[in-house]
């Protein structure tokens, strides 16, 4: 299997025709993917942004991303519920 480092690289290929994303979008894809794929650990439960920002909002959509990525592959769910930070 693929690490998440390689399934984020292959979604977000520069020479890509998608949707160009910011970098907290991105961050939340990663973190899901190294979460399941890599089983990484349980820090990246938390988003590094503040609640009802932009910047939030968007990690969550990534993060979106990065399960349906991971489901497509057949990786197991893992650890608690995702939280934003305070």
């Amino acid at each position: 299997m693929a690490t998440a480092r390689e399934l984020f690289d292959a979604a977000f290929t520069p020479d890509s025709t998608r949707t160009p994303r910011s970098n907290a979008y991105k961050a939340g894809v990663l973190a899901v993917l190294r979460r399941r794929v890599d089983r990484g650990p349980k820090g990246l439960d938390v988003a590094p942004y503040r609640r009802g920002s932009a910047e939030a909002d968007a990690y969550w959509a990534g993060c979106a991303e990065g399960h349906q990525i991971a489901d497509q592959l057949g990786a197991p769910l893992r650890g608690p519920t995702w939280r934003a930070a305070s």
